[in-house]
């Protein structure tokens, strides 16, 4: 009994010992820009659990789509804003309807002396299809991470890497596996943004989103939907802020002429529901024609703050 016991526990010390010397070779012979592939995976899985189930309550939130959280730096904006404990509650294609902004409203806080929710508003955000919130459903039914998930699953993705069969014979061969183009830069925040660039900015959004238009335009029944929310925030005593997020010129023009967006009728209907409409410069330096490159984004969200640090 006590000799099988023994024979296990050598067994098990062994095991442990050729893992890790095989974890240090391959992570040796691994490529950085692979290794840097499979962390920023991992490091992408936690940001949005993270941003979707933040441990905390924060004072202003901010909801949108993708400009949203590529282009608006909460750090960036309480530099400015010194009294508020900003997140950023921005999604892939994310719309500006009740689905998504009542769980944001579950991480504002209620002790707050001030509470504030900021509209990162852009035509595609207010389109049907946005509206159905696909990328935060996505994530909401995933559940928060629990302490397991957290630190010790995502250690071991980060340095337990499943090579396929063939690439660890090209690695120990000394040959070149594979990896992604790393001209595409994003930088994971843990209050949801995420800093974006391109070594090579391109126009390449233009013609995706003149694709969308085609099939997608701003929806009255969003609009009016949007603005009952906002009624009802207001009642309960949250100030309720918006802008459009600034982009390239080429799809500023794109949106203006066949998006279906009409910002006069807009902030009219805004107004007049209790927010608070804040203009803003509409174009910016973007890396793709559409979402705002890392220091404009940075810039930009000074900008915002500065302009909301005038209605407190």
């Amino acid at each position: 009994m006590s000799l099988s016991i023994f024979n296990f526990k050598e067994r098990l010390f062994w095991v442990i010992v050729v893992s890790l010397v095989a974890i240090v070779f391959f992570d040796h012979l691994t490529p950085p820009a692979l290794l840097q592939e499979i962390r920023e995976k991992n490091t992408v899985e936690s940001f949005w659990m993270e941003k979707t189930f933040p441990h905390q309550k924060y004072s202003m939130v901010i909801v949108g789509d993708s400009r949203g959280y590529r282009g608006i730096s909460p750090q960036a904006m309480e530099e400015v804003l010194k009294d508020f404990k900003i997140h950023n509650f921005s999604y892939s294609s994310g719309g500006l309807s009740s689905n998504l902004i009542n769980h944001v409203l579950h991480y504002l806080d209620k002790k707050a002396e001030k509470k504030v929710v900021v509209l990162a508003v852009t035509p595609h955000s207010l389109t049907r299809e946005a509206s159905k919130n696909a990328h935060f459903f996505e994530n909401l039914k995933k559940g928060p991470e629990n302490i397991f998930d957290k630190y010790i699953t995502h250690f071991f993705k980060n340095y337990f890497y499943a090579y396929k069969f063939d690439e660890a014979l090209k690695l120990l061969g000394g040959k070149k596996v594979k990896v992604k183009n790393i001209d595409y830069q994003q930088k994971y925040f843990d209050d949801g943004w995420v800093a974006s660039s391109k070594r090579q900015p391109t126009l390449e959004a233009i013609s995706i989103y003149r694709d969308i238009y085609i099939r997608y335009q701003v929806d009255p029944k969003v609009v009016s939907s949007l603005m009952a929310t906002v009624k009802k925030m207001i009642n309960k005593g949250i100030e309720v802020i918006a802008f459009r997020v600034p982009t390239s010129r080429e799809m500023y023009q794109l949106e203006q002429e066949i998006s279906g967006f009409d910002e006069a009728q807009f902030k009219e209907l805004f107004k007049n529901a209790g927010g608070q409409w804040i203009s803003l410069p509409a174009e910016g330096t973007t890396y793709d024609g559409s979402h705002l490159n890392e220091s404009s984004a940075i810039e930009f969200s000074k900008k915002l703050a500065e302009k909301i640090s005038k209605y407190q």
